[in-house]
């Protein structure tokens, strides 16, 4: 029986897995709009881009869907990873139709936007954003 290699996926520490991670990028974040993606761009001490993606059930349809979207962001950002630096949290949330493209399309929406995801980046480093706890109590200060 021969075993397949692993798939190249994100490791965990390529990921935003917390709310609070997501939370912050939705309050703090630079914002960039494509036709079929929105992305949140965030300042952080991540020594590698990491990414988040969100796609809800009213904008993208149902769980086949916006799993299949989903992954299609994860292959994107992989792909291209030179479009993200290091150093950036990035909350990429799929729009209307992004569940009927491709990863060449997708691809081509990115590239095409480059010059929009530079600026929101640098507007979010520019800006000395930082993520601030979003806990109420005062036990997760920071």
């Amino acid at each position: 029986m021969s075993r397949r290699a692993a798939p190249a996926g994100l490791g965990r520490a390529r990921r935003l897995r917390k709310r609070r991670d997501f939370l912050a990028a939705q309050e703090l974040g630079a914002r960039a709009t494509l036709p079929h993606h929105v992305f949140l761009f965030v300042p952080s001490e991540a020594p590698a881009a990491r990414l988040g993606v969100t796609a809800s059930k009213r904008q993208v349809g149902g769980a086949v869907e916006r799993n299949r979207t989903k992954r299609l962001i994860r292959a994107a950002f992989r792909e291209l990873s030179g479009l993200f630096a290091p150093g950036a949290d990035v909350v990429v949330i799929a729009r209307e139709g992004a569940e009927r493209m491709s990863l060449p399309a997708v691809c081509a929406e990115w590239r095409a936007g480059r010059r929009h995801l530079e600026r929101a980046r640098l507007r979010a480093g520019a800006a000395g954003l930082r993520t601030r706890s979003l806990c109420p109590r005062s036990c997760c200060s920071g």
